[in-house]
């Protein structure tokens, strides 16, 4: 469903990077200046993005604008990143945070050490991990103000967060449109399997279970770090084995595009894009390729958008869905070529016909349709840099979890957000 309304608001999404528990924190103190400054009374925003950290960010964003209560998002992102000071392992600085994981990259290479890690370590920090998300976001509540506000076409938020199948080698954006697709899925095979010529509440309600469990999936896949918490496995119309999204995208940006936004705000937050010095040892050599893959990743997402930008400039875009249109003419006349595009077309929109059309000249009109909605509209994107107190900081600054180092970076995010709106 399209975010559009009549208000005359600048339409705004926002992504939010991550780097474990110092890019949350940040990102918690950026939304809480948000709110303070009263940016979303000023501003329609509209989605959220984000990977790892960020997705779980983003989550609780979309959770509380979906619940219309936007400004209750900052006690709980601040509850929500204090909330492994007390659960897990005290990392008090940096230099801790260093030799933790210098030590445990070494013992990896133990096999007594390696299959103990695997079989007790992982098993119980997924564990943790579960319980973490489920803490701040109410993913059967979420379904169903979702669903809800689908059903009455009511405006509702709309995410991304960022993931990576690790067998087939792709890059994935789980959205609000995937959740909906499990969630009618759900209902349909429910009603199906009863034999009911209309939809009950028992059907409903197996939908909106089936969409519970695909919002915690989806919110773990972005955060599947394979050797702290494991990988996470989705059956069913997404089947894939996901890692953390940092692998292709972090943060999903292009993928706000589609929501019809005219800004996109990416919360740059744990990767320093400069350093005063080279790096002269190998932890510091591996941690500066980290940083300049983060970057390398937003810097294309844009670059991305900044071609549609140049095309919609150009008229050019225009111009291709004409030429589709001549090209769906040609592909017409062609017996075989037609066969093809009607056999595509029924697999991509299976779920969103009832009964699915036959006819040649439907699907081409319901295809152009398609083509003709999709929104694409000149989008602005800018970044909102973390302080330059950030940039000295290796990736075992990313570990801290000490209440104090995440507090700080509570108001550190705060600043991020002065003279930005």
């Amino acid at each position: 469903m399209d975010t559009e309304t009549s208000s005359t608001k600048k339409k705004v999404g926002i992504a939010f990077q991550g780097g474990s528990f110092l890019a949350g924190a940040l990102s918690a103190g950026v939304v809480r200046a948000l709110v303070r400054k009263r940016v979303f009374e000023e501003y329609d925003i509209v989605a959220f993005s984000g990977t790892s950290a960020g997705a779980l960010v983003a989550a609780v964003c979309w959770q509380y604008a979906l619940d219309d209560c936007i400004e209750s998002a900052p006690d709980a992102l601040e509850k929500q990143w204090l909330y492994n000071t007390s659960s897990l392992p005290l990392i008090p600085n940096q230099f801790v945070g260093d030799y933790y994981k210098l030590v445990t990259n070494l013992l990896q290479h133990n096999p007594i050490f390696y299959n103990i890690f695997e079989l007790y370590y992982v098993p119980y920090m997924r564990q943790k991990f579960i319980e973490w998300i489920h803490q701040f976001i109410d993913t059967k509540k979420c379904v169903t103000q979702l669903y809800k506000k689908y059903t009455e076409r009511r405006d509702y938020p709309r995410f991304s967060f960022g993931s990576a199948d690790i067998l087939k080698g792709t890059i994935v954006g789980f959205s609000d449109e995937n959740l909906l697709q499990v969630l009618k899925e759900g209902v349909a095979k429910s009603q199906q399997i009863a034999g009911r010529s209309s939809v009950s509440d028992d059907d409903v309600q197996q939908g909106l279970d089936k969409g519970s469990e695909f919002l915690s999936k989806i919110i773990q896949a972005s955060g599947s770090l394979d050797e702290l918490n494991g990988l996470t496995t989705i059956a069913g119309k997404y089947e894939g084995t996901y890692i953390d999204g940092a692998w292709g995208q972090n943060p999903p940006v292009c993928d706000l595009v589609e929501t019809g936004v005219d800004e996109i705000w990416v919360i740059e937050t744990a990767f320093p894009k400069k350093r005063d010095r080279a790096p002269n040892n190998q932890e510091e050599r591996e941690d500066r390729h980290e940083e300049l893959l983060q970057n390398a990743l937003v810097e294309h997402e844009k670059e991305k958008v900044d071609i549609v930008n140049e095309k919609l400039d150009l008229g050019l875009l225009i111009n291709d869905l004409q030429t589709y249109k001549n090209s769906l003419d040609l592909i017409k006349s062609d017996p075989f070529k037609l066969s093809r595009l009607i056999e595509a077309f029924q697999h991509k929109y299976k779920d969103e016909y009832s009964p699915m059309p036959s006819d040649p000249d439907t699907i081409v009109q319901e295809l152009l349709k398609k083509l003709s909605e999709r929104k694409r509209r000149y989008v602005n994107v800018r970044f909102m840099r973390s302080p330059e107190i950030v940039a000295p900081l290796t990736a075992g600054a990313r570990i801290i979890t000490s209440p104090s180092f995440i507090r700080e970076h509570f108001e550190l995010g705060e600043q991020m957000v002065s003279g930005f709106v």
